[in-house]
């Protein structure tokens, strides 16, 4: 695999790890520590820097924030448009 393709990826699952940690550590302190919570805005600030997919799999993997329809409106819509980037990006330029 080609160096300009495998430094972002390896960025771009770092973060994702990163923002799982993040949605991770929040529901450990809603049911632990519900003063050391996480905002809610911060998992959308985290979603529109690149790392919805990780926020996603700890909000769904963990049952957390699931019944939050704007929280996860929030996620999601960055998510898919950073999908529709990375797939086009790479029909431009790596294919």
């Amino acid at each position: 695999m080609d160096l300009k393709i495998l430094i972002p990826l390896a960025a771009y699952v770092l973060w994702n790890i990163i923002t799982f940690c993040v949605a991770a550590y929040d529901k450990r302190a809603a049911t632990h520590n519900p003063k050391k919570r996480i905002r809610e805005r911060t998992f959308c600030i985290h979603a529109i820097l690149g790392g919805g997919l990780g926020i996603l799999f700890a909000f769904y993997g963990l049952r957390h924030k699931t019944k939050h329809p704007g929280v996860l409106a929030s996620v999601w819509i960055p998510f898919i448009i950073e999908l529709v980037a990375v797939i086009a990006l790479y029909f431009l330029f790596v294919r």
